[in-house]
């Protein structure tokens, strides 16, 4: 019973972040989006890659200044910013208990 126990906390923690996060691709970088932004990329696709990443761009006002200068769109710097928002709101819905349920077996899921 205790290995099963271990065993099963193990695997409880390797897929915690998956499970909180869902099913998201690597990271976008800043100088990526940049990079998209100066081959033309359509904002449409920016933003479909920023939001099926697994990034959160907490942008002051002189890197959202300067991203608009070197021709980000301001679209694409809204997506970035909504990256943040999202993550604040996940964030304080995952302290709310109330979301959380305690299941038979005595652990409790959101």
């Amino acid at each position: 019973m205790r290995c099963i126990l271990n065993h099963t906390a193990l695997i409880a923690i390797c897929i915690a972040p998956f499970m909180l996060t869902g099913c998201v691709g690597p990271q976008l970088t800043v100088p990526q989006i940049v990079e998209m932004s100066e081959l033309g990329e359509s904002d449409q696709d920016i933003c479909n890659k920023i939001e099926g990443s697994s990034s959160i761009y907490r942008l002051k006002a002189g890197q959202i200044a300067k991203l608009s200068e070197i021709g980000v769109s301001d679209q694409v710097i809204d997506c970035m910013q909504q990256t943040y928002i999202d993550a604040v709101r996940q964030d304080q819905q995952m302290e709310d208990w109330q979301n959380w349920s305690q299941d038979e077996d005595g652990y409790w899921y959101w």
